[in-house]
């Protein structure tokens, strides 16, 4: 499975698991007579007239037959996914109101997280600076800066597993942008933009 980010982890450091076939992710066979690990010929003409197939960066997985195995591919391009340093405090609305929160409030997640990543101790209205983090009993705090892994999220005050296992397919933390690119959006991210193109780039 190829991808620019390795797979989210848990709060308990395992991988979190997702179908290979999973929402948005159309399984396609690539071609059923693709050469071999045999020592067959891997030029272009095995391809057929129209030559070797573009894949996808969508997050599309593809069932490509190799030896006696198949193999499944997908390429999911960051920047189709919604970034959590740089989106919009309107995009991330919509990111946490398109999925079960458990009766958790999506603005109040929003602003909890915004309050994580940013430098000063100013709660916003329905978030959360360290003084709350002390109070729940954790032993830390805000982070105060960007967040170098989306599983990062699993430690802004109220996320719960359940809830990430959800978003993990959908963010990121390395496209830098404010909006995604929608010929490279996961189904799932398109499902979030709704018709409102003004968080598309």
């Amino acid at each position: 499975l190829a991808n620019q980010e390795a797979a989210p982890e848990t709060g308990d450091g395992t991988a979190a698991s997702q179908p290979a076939n999973g929402p948005g992710n159309p399984l396609q066979t690539v071609r059923s007579d693709m050469p071999s690990a045999q020592g067959q010929d891997t030029g272009d003409s095995r391809f057929g007239e129209f030559g070797p197939p573009k894949w996808r960066t969508d997050g599309a997985v593809y069932e490509w037959p190799f030896a006696d195995a198949t193999v499944m591919i997908s390429i999911q391009d960051e920047a189709g996914k919604i970034d959590l340093n740089a989106a919009s405090e309107d995009l991330l609305l919509r990111l946490f109101s398109s999925i079960d929160l458990s009766g958790a409030d999506p603005e109040t997640m929003v602003d909890r997280l915004l309050d994580y990543r940013d430098s000063d101790q100013e709660r916003r209205p329905h978030g959360a600076e360290d003084i709350d983090y002390q109070r729940a009993d954790l032993d830390y705090g805000t982070k105060d800066r960007p967040l170098e892994r989306t599983d990062e999220l699993l430690r802004v005050l109220g996320m719960t597993p359940q809830i990430y296992a959800q978003l993990a397919p959908m963010i990121t933390v390395y496209s830098g942008r404010s909006g995604v690119e929608a010929n490279v959006a996961p189904t799932a991210v398109l499902g979030v933009m709704g018709t409102a193109g003004a968080a598309i780039d």
